[in-house]
């Protein structure tokens, strides 16, 4: 009678434990979830960068999250000639004031009703724009049948 008296109490106390168990495990999920969710500076943003010249119109538009340590984006870029003439031969430059990030695009004809598009990821534009840096935008062609070299710049500018 005795043995099995002190196996129910040792079943009893085996319940308590396992409760206790049951009760830190969810606790310990609770704080491991809260601070997962909490350690992302940011979430998404979107964004919008626009600019205009005699010759071009640029929009680039697309999204970016910082998280502790990194930084991911992705956008994408339209370029449009707003000239008559066919263009033989173009290099777009995209780059920031510091020249802290640059990216080039080289097309060998574009007609003028022609748009040229490119997709950036994670070249971090957008991010180097909010800590005070210009995007600008450098275009190097040579138009028409007479080869005629033009350069333009233009300097983005942000759209809320």
């Amino acid at each position: 009678m005795k043995k099995i008296k002190l196996l129910r109490l040792g079943l009893m106390l085996n319940k308590g434990e396992n409760n206790l168990r049951i009760k830190l495990i969810v606790l310990f999920l609770i704080i491991l979830i809260a601070i997962t969710g909490c350690s992302e500076d940011e979430h998404e943003r979107e964004f919008t960068f626009e600019g205009e010249s005699d010759n071009w119109s640029v929009n680039i538009t697309g999204v970016y999250s910082q998280g502790a340590e990194d930084v991911y984006g992705n956008a994408d870029a339209t370029f449009t000639y707003k000239g008559e003439e066919d263009i033989r031969s173009i290099v777009i430059s995209t780059y920031t004031t510091g020249n802290r990030a640059k990216i080039s695009k080289e097309l060998d004809h574009l007609s003028g009703d022609e748009k040229v598009e490119s997709n950036y990821g994670n070249y971090r534009f957008w991010l180097l724009n909010e800590q005070g840096h210009d995007i600008l935008v450098d275009f190097k062609w040579r138009e028409g049948d007479k080869n005629s070299k033009k350069e333009e710049k233009i300097t983005l500018r942000k759209v809320d």
